[in-house]
């Protein structure tokens, strides 16, 4: 019905629109960005890192997340790389866009619609979370009318980023999707704690201009999300499960005919608690990269992590696991590849 609705809806809006109104729904996995031995970013393993999340099933994918760890010489030249090999495939490539200032956003964004309309890419969309300079709300909805104004290309906006960050109200963000249709509407919906359900509550209300809502957080709440909100998918840095994210997806689309979505998703959060025995400078990579490795996508576990006492503005880290982590991570990966 809801799908039927949004179809209806579409008839409306006038032609010029119908070709900017795409149904994003599903995980969209970001991508964790590869280096060198060195500490350089691996553009050989980045570009085979998508044709990965493709064949895995996913819906979408987004690149390049922490602008703080990369240059945007580097951003823009791996940007360039995922674009051709993603240009003939199926899933949706999404360019991040974050910045320190609403200009910096701006010229990535700009930059990014170029390349993809370059390259004649059908499937492409922008991605954002507030810049970081921003504290107020109206500084924050300025910023958004900018982004507005300058592009053309479907922005999945991600609402929060820190406490000292604005958070947009659903209705703020159902009056930029009004006015700027063929930009907004789509919303990772990350929010602290359980507090981001009442929010998402709130985003549906606004449908259909709010067209997808996406949850967040890791996918810790996912399966919740998708029971009582009607979440659209999920948008989180997995890569190393983006099939079984894939896989559990396909059974949420069929209603879940078999039960088989919750025991996949108990091996997903399983495979994720061992955050809590693996330290590591970033979540995100930690043994996970060591699971990358594994299914051969990933040459080695380094990786940048933020140093203002360095020129660089970071320093190089090597994962280390003992035999018993990894054993530990094996058991626990293999228990998830038999879930689904």
């Amino acid at each position: 019905m809801r799908k039927f609705l949004l179809a209806l809806s579409a008839l409306f809006l006038p032609v010029v629109l119908l070709t900017a109104q795409p149904e994003l729904r599903g995980p969209f996995i970001i991508m964790t960005m590869p280096y060198t031995d060195d500490g350089a970013v691996d553009y050989e393993v980045l570009a085979a890192e998508a044709a990965y999340l493709d064949d895995c099933g996913v819906s979408g994918m987004l690149y390049a997340s922490d602008h703080h760890l990369v240059s945007y010489d580097e951003w823009k030249k791996g940007l360039l790389a995922v674009i051709e090999v993603m240009k003939d495939r199926k899933a949706v490539l999404g360019a991040v866009c974050n910045g320190e200032t609403t200009e910096d956003m701006v010229e990535r964004c700009r930059f990014a619609e170029k390349a993809a309309k370059k390259a004649k890419m059908k499937n492409f969309v922008l991605f954002g979370r507030p810049a970081d300079n921003l504290r107020t709300l109206n500084g924050l909805i300025e910023s958004l009318n900018a982004i507005g104004e300058a592009i053309h290309t479907p922005y999945i906006y991600q609402t929060w980023l820190r406490n000292k960050f604005p958070r947009i109200p659903a209705s703020e963000m159902a009056e930029l999707a009004r006015k700027y249709p063929g930009v907004f509407g789509y919303v990772k919906c990350e929010v602290p704690g359980t507090d981001v359900n009442n929010y998402m509550a709130q985003m549906n209300a606004y449908r259909p201009d709010i067209k997808s809502v996406f949850s967040a957080w890791g996918s810790w709440q996912w399966l919740y999300q998708w029971r009582q909100f009607h979440t659209d998918g999920v948008i989180s840095q997995r890569p190393a499960y983006a099939d079984t994210y894939a896989k559990i997806w396909q059974e949420m689309e069929k209603g879940d005919p078999d039960g088989k979505v919750d025991p996949a998703f108990a091996a997903v959060l399983s495979m994720l608690m061992l955050r809590s025995s693996i330290s590591a400078p970033d979540e995100h990579r930690s043994y996970h990269l060591y699971v990358l490795c594994k299914r051969g996508v990933f040459k080695n576990m380094v990786s940048r992590v933020k140093d203002d006492k360095d020129p660089r503005g970071y320093h190089l880290h090597t994962q280390e696991l003992t035999p018993e982590q990894i054993a530990e991570v094996e058991l626990r990966f293999a228990a998830l590849q038999k879930a689904i």
